[in-house]
């Protein structure tokens, strides 16, 4: 193409702009580039530059490729449509093409760019001759009929409705052929499809309302039982610019199809017979000319001599050398006189190789006319043999470098094997022949090995039968071995072992006294721990009742004594006491108002009438003050996947950090943030008071409080503070499923 091409480019990113005229310009075409960043500006471009070509990305903020396809298809413009984006999933490029996109490409393969835009193009004026055409053709009535009743293709023409406009007699027989029903103009198309197939159908006619060609092979088996294959393409005609029906056409391709099945199933199966593996098959006929060979042998011997073997060639050439082509010889005339055989061939050079070499007679009648030969590189095998070989004295060596005790069982319960370890605990030989399930030799060898009660020997020596019959899956005893220095701990372990070739069991005695000290120095620091929070929650609810008697003491009691004071001087001056009646009612409403608070303090929300969420703002209502601002952030929270009792726990760790800042940070900012994850919830408080130092001041009981219900459940909690820089408090409490 001489003359220049017009492409519009839907595109946000200079840079990827850039990269894409660069890769074209190299192609030696001529192009016009339009950049179009909006929706709007696309829209003006369609009208005023006319483009040949769209380029679209994917990434816009606004507006995508699939959009702007959707502006195309809905405009019924012939104009290829390309998609040049980023990484997309292979469904949506899938979608894309099916809803009328030419092709789609990777930014980071931009170099099949002007191969993607040369088959377009190329398509797009197939299309648009083939649309041409057809046009040319509705228009004509006369050349239509003419061509319709010639034709040896089946030809339906329909509105946008799928309704007959007309059809050619070719149609006519293809259609009584395969349904036996009669078509004529005015039926609907989908009155001659299967019922199953009537949706695909309308999902394929919307494709072509929508600007596409769908072709398709379909199968049918007529009434009488025949069989033949339809090709089907299906066209939108249209009409300035719109699309005003369908046309349908019809071939017949039972011959082809049944030719290629024929041909494809044939070549197959010889190949597949011969050339589809790596097994080496060749056949020489009694003057050592090779009759044929597969694709393995000839590239087998093109490695070593750079020569194809010929057919008819002699065999023995100088491919090989002299001591193999001695070999080779004498196997050949084996075969000759009737002999089938095997052999193993080993070779270093160039590499290790293994092969399998097998021989087989030729016969015309009686007579052996040349050999079959088949070679098989099994050097794998034999490397896992020897890696087999090499295991198995690796493994002979960890166990008896290990420090546990280990034997081994057949499935009577007879020691065959045992460690190192073993013996060191047993004899020299480890009691190999005994019967270790039978509970009077276990008992034997169980007070000489670890020292076990006779009725702790019947024990095992049972769990150790039930092993070998498949019973349990594993048997664990762990006993004590007291020495006069030490008390020491073992695991005995028996497993079933079982294969192919072996059946028993393996048992092992671990020593496992370290683990039991630590286990026990483990139990004794949670239980001091567990000391520890108990002391602390024991403070904690004596501060609040000491909270709780000032509170009653300076202020309802206060407020009830000037109530009675106020009431005795009534019962004094009965004549005055209407004013003073009225001041005992504002203090008795004053004191119910301090029980109220009081008791909101101590008593937790109903979360089922408020909600969560509302209980926390409102608390952090009632510590928001003109000088103090609380901002409560819950919208990533989901109240679902928290329970009651960790809500329980959030609440009153935010009524404790409220508390505390009021009283000693100074604080005018405070945030509350609370954040649920698949499998935990994280609670962030935070405020830009005076901070503390970590390092010189200790935990209050409050603090101290926030840690014990945080860790009752298991999860974490961190304090990050320093002087004038506010305090963050973090928890985090698993979600349980």
């Amino acid at each position: 193409m001489t003359s220049s091409l017009n492409i519009l480019m839907l595109e946000d990113s200079e840079t990827d702009t850039e990269l894409v005229q660069r890769s074209l310009k190299k192609n030696g075409q001529l192009y016009v580039f339009k950049l179009a960043m909006t929706r709007e500006s696309f829209l003006e471009d369609l009208e005023s530059f006319k483009p040949d070509l769209i380029l679209a990305d994917n990434s816009l903020y606004q507006f995508d490729a699939k959009e702007a396809l959707h502006i195309v298809n809905k405009r019924a413009l012939n104009i290829p449509f390309i998609m040049v984006t980023g990484a997309v999933s292979e469904e949506f490029a899938a979608d894309i093409i099916k809803q009328g996109a030419d092709d789609y490409i990777l930014k980071d393969r931009l170099s099949r760019l002007p191969k993607a835009i040369d088959d377009a193009l190329r398509r797009r004026r197939t299309e648009k001759e083939k649309s041409e055409t057809l046009q040319s053709l509705v228009k004509s009535e006369e050349n239509l009929k003419a061509i319709f009743d010639s034709a040896s293709e089946a030809f339906i023409l329909t509105d946008t409705d799928g309704i007959i406009k007309d059809f050619n007699n070719r149609a006519k027989d293809s259609i009584l052929h395969v349904t036996e029903k009669i078509i004529s103009k005015g039926q609907s198309i989908f009155h001659f499809i299967e019922d199953l197939r009537k949706e695909y159908f309308a999902a394929v006619i919307s494709r072509i309302l929508s600007g596409e060609t769908v072709q398709y092979d379909k199968l049918y088996i007529s009434p009488l039982g025949k069989t033949f294959w339809i090709n089907y393409s299906f066209s939108p005609v249209k009409k300035r610019n719109s699309i005003s029906g369908i046309c349908i056409t019809g071939r017949d391709i039972t011959g082809n199809k049944m030719a290629e099945q024929q041909k494809e199933f044939d070549h197959n199966n010889l190949h597949a017979l011969i050339n589809n593996t790596r097994d080496l098959m060749w056949s020489v006929d009694r003057n050592f000319k090779l009759i044929t060979s597969n694709h393995a042998f000839d590239e087998k011997v093109m490695a070593i001599s750079s020569v194809k073997p010929v057919k008819g060639a002699n065999i023995l050439n100088d491919i090989f050398k002299i001591d193999k082509v001695f070999h080779l010889k004498q196997c050949y005339e084996r075969a000759f006189s009737g002999i089938a055989f095997t052999e193993l061939e080993h070779t270093e050079q160039p590499e290790e190789l293994w092969s399998e070499l097998s021989f087989y007679p030729i016969y015309e009648g009686e007579v052996v006319v040349g050999t079959a030969c088949f070679s098989r590189d099994i050097t794998e095998r034999k490397k896992a043999e020897d890696e087999i070989r090499l295991s198995t004295v690796r493994m002979s060596a960890i166990l008896n470098t290990l420090p546990a005790n280990i034997a081994l069982l057949d499935e009577n319960g007879t020691i065959i094997e045992v460690n190192d370890s073993w013996k060191k605990f047993a004899d020299q030989n480890g009691y190999a022949g005994q019967n270790y399930c039978l509970q009077e030799n276990y008992i034997s060898i169980s007070k000489k090995t670890m020292g076990l009660e006779e009725e702790d020997g019947k024990t095992v020596a049972n769990g150790i039968q039930k092993v070998l019959k498949n019973n349990i899956k594993e048997f664990i005893f762990e006993y004590s071995c007291d020495t006069p220095n030490l008390q020491r701990w073992f695991r005995m372990v028996a497993t079933p072992l079982q294969d192919q070739e072996y059946s028993g069991a393996v048992v092992m005695h671990i020593d496992v006294s370290e683990l039991r000290r630590l286990e026990q120095e483990r139990l004794k620091s949670i239980l001091e721990e567990q000391k520890k929070i108990t002391r602390v929650i024991l403070q904690a609810q004596e501060k609040e009742r000491t909270r709780l008697g000032q509170e009653l003491h300076d202020n309802i009691s206060q407020l009830l004594a000037a109530i009675k004071m106020k009431l005795g001087f009534c019962l004094a001056h009965p004549e005055k006491s209407l004013p003073i009646f009225e001041e005992c009612i504002a203090y008795t409403q004053e004191a119910m108002s301090e029980v109220r608070n009081l008791s909101h303090k101590m008593v937790l929300p109903r979360f089922e009438e408020n909600g969560f969420k509302q209980s926390v703002e409102l608390l952090a209502q009632k510590y928001q003050s003109d000088g103090t601002s609380i901002r409560v952030e819950l919208s990533r929270m989901d109240e679902n996947l928290v329970s009651a009792e960790v809500k329980e726990t959030l609440y009153r760790i935010i009524q404790e950090q409220l508390n505390n800042i009021e009283k000693y940070a100074s604080a005018s900012e405070v945030v509350i943030q609370i954040l649920t994850y698949p499998d935990h919830v994280a609670f962030v408080i935070r405020d830009n008071g005076v901070g503390f130092d970590l390092n010189k001041k200790g935990n209050g009981i409050g603090l101290a409080n926030i840690f014990s219900r945080v860790e009752s459940f298991n999860g974490s909690a961190k304090i990050i503070t320093e002087p004038e820089k506010g305090c963050t408090l973090l928890v985090e409490i698993p979600i349980e499923r």
